[in-house]
């Protein structure tokens, strides 16, 4: 018998993005579940957008207001406990038809409580650029929900417990990230809104994202790594998706 897949999708002010989430898996899994956040992680809200609007066409959408990220992957979690197994996925995470395949035939074929990507490629501005190097995190993309919850960071623990999930596979596939795809204003909106805002570097958004150029070092927003642009554009399939 074939098991039952969910996917999950955390999103805020999401509409240039939610709807070709959303359809990327639709055929792929057997329930689709976005759980919109009423407010931010820190600040006041900003000026409403469509994502509600184009989300509440394609899946169910819940709406609420979650004190931290793990809370509202496990607010997921509890109302998807009857499937096999659930996908997780912010609303900017795209995937090739090549490595979707890949995803739901290895939860179709094993058994573990939760699977990582091989690799995650965040896109810089455009769809042509990416952050070099690339980075390091292998998100947690796939979760039994009776057997592990969220911890802070995406990272996994049995339900019983609390320590990590000392097992955890790797699916050879990569996040297509666009974090950082996104006109001004939104990324401005974005960094003054983040859980961790308080790490983004002074002036960041001044000197770094409104004039950067190819050449520039160092363009990350916040942590210690120290990473250029590089010219490596998304595979057309995902940019045709996206556009």
């Amino acid at each position: 018998m074939d098991k039952k897949i969910a996917l999950l999708i955390l999103a805020y002010n999401e509409e240039e993005y939610i709807g070709a989430c959303i359809k990327q898996w639709q055929g792929f899994v057997d329930k689709i579940v976005v759980l919109l956040s009423a407010k931010p992680w820190y600040g006041l809200p900003s000026e409403a957008d469509r994502t509600l609007f184009i989300a509440r066409d394609l899946a169910e959408v819940l709406i609420q207001d979650w004190r931290t990220e793990h809370d509202q992957r496990n607010y997921g979690l509890a109302r998807l406990y009857d499937y096999d197994y659930v996908l997780t996925s912010d609303a900017d995470e795209f995937y090739t038809l090549e490595d979707r395949k890949k995803i739901i035939k290895t939860l179709q074929n094993q058994d573990e409580p939760c699977f990582r990507a091989d690799r995650m490629i965040t896109y810089w501005k455009t769809t042509d650029y990416i952050f070099d190097p690339p980075d390091g995190h292998k998100p947690i993309i796939a979760v039994n929900p009776r057997k592990i919850k969220f911890y802070e960071h995406r990272q996994p623990m049995p339900v019983e417990e609390t320590k990590l999930q000392t097992y955890q596979p790797i699916i050879p596939v990569a996040i297509h990230h666009l974090s950082w795809v996104r006109p001004d204003h939104k990324i401005k909106d974005k960094i003054e809104h983040f859980s961790h805002y308080d790490q983004i570097k002074p002036n960041w958004y001044e000197n770094v994202w409104l004039k950067w150029t190819p050449e520039m070092e160092d363009i990350r927003p916040y942590g210690i790594e120290k990473s250029k642009a590089k010219y490596q554009p998304i595979p057309e399939e995902i940019k045709e998706l996206v556009k």
